[in-house]
């Protein structure tokens, strides 16, 4: 992203249209040119910005929140990953031992049993 952003549309101050620019100036040309504003010093996340006020706000909670649910996403893409890596263990024809039974509850209980989704304890493959 670059420094100046001229925010030419928004809703409910967030951003749904804009271009940005090196100068200041240029920003300040297009505004005239297009409406909008000028704002300075976003960064590349433009959906958590509101800019309904004189200066712009980020919405760092909802950014904490979406960083946070793309792990737990992440953790558990992973999780079923690995489940379905042993699901041949677990066909009718098969039977299914202890320790493999062990693992592939607890990698079923991982979510439930995690605190921090960035950094799991991963239980290890018999």
């Amino acid at each position: 992203m670059k420094q100046f952003v001229a925010v030419v549309s928004n809703d409910s101050g967030k951003i749904t249209k804009y271009q940005d620019f090196d100068l200041k100036a240029a920003a300040d040309s297009h505004v005239a040119s297009f409406g909008g504003k000028v704002v300075e010093g976003l960064d590349n996340n433009l959906v958590y910005w509101d800019v309904s006020g004189d200066l712009p706000v980020k919405d760092t909670d909802q950014l904490a929140a979406d960083d946070t649910a793309r792990e737990w996403s992440a953790l558990r893409s992973e999780r079923n990953k690995r489940l379905s890596d042993t699901d041949f263990h677990a066909m009718s024809d098969v039977t299914l031992a202890d320790n493999m039974k062990s693992y592939r509850q607890t990698l079923r209980d991982l979510p439930a049993n995690t605190a921090d989704p960035a950094s799991p304890s991963w239980p290890s493959k018999p």
